[in-house]
């Protein structure tokens, strides 16, 4: 075991002094910090702008919609399900349920395989909302790539999947 951790540190030793003698420039905590610092408030400022494309005026929150598109892509879920997927607490999931249904943007109904539960889903006025909403947003920031190059673009496609293994995590 000793000299499997010895060969591993090794080799990292070796990685290093290669990219070392290359300039390959081995990143270093504060560099990434300061890729961290420079990458976060451009995902924010981001981010804030596509929540404001929206297309409903309903005025619903963020945990709403994203509920709603849980939903729509999963299908009809029990409330501990998607309380799960949203990563929140059941009894907050049934309040948000709650108001969801009362504007018959979503639906219970008994669930088919446990008559002790019930699941939701969204109904078709709830779909064409997040559909709505969707379009609004790919509308916004399409405007927006269109003004890119290229070039810019292709560098936003190659840093997609990237993006997505840091949310994810």
């Amino acid at each position: 075991m000793v000299a499997l951790a010895t060969a591993g540190a090794d080799n990292l030793a070796l990685v290093f002094n290669i990219a070392k003698e290359y300039d390959l420039g081995v990143p270093n905590r504060e560099s990434i910090l300061e890729l961290a610092g420079e990458l976060r408030p451009a995902v924010f400022r981001l981010a804030r702008h596509l929540r404001q494309a929206r297309a409903d005026e309903e005025e619903l929150t963020m945990s709403e919609l994203s509920a709603m598109g849980v939903l729509l892509r999963e299908g009809t879920l029990q409330i501990g399900e998607l309380a799960a997927r949203e990563q929140v607490r059941a009894p907050s999931m049934t309040r948000l349920v709650d108001h969801l249904e009362s504007r018959g943007l979503a639906r219970r109904s008994p669930s088919p395989t446990d008559r002790r539960c019930c699941v939701v889903g969204l109904t078709e006025q709830g779909t064409e909302l997040v559909h709505a909403n969707r379009r609004r947003r790919n509308e916004w920031l399409a405007d927006r790539l269109d003004q890119l190059t290229e070039a810019e673009r292709d560098s936003l496609r190659r840093a997609i999947p990237i993006l997505i293994t840091i949310s994810e995590t």
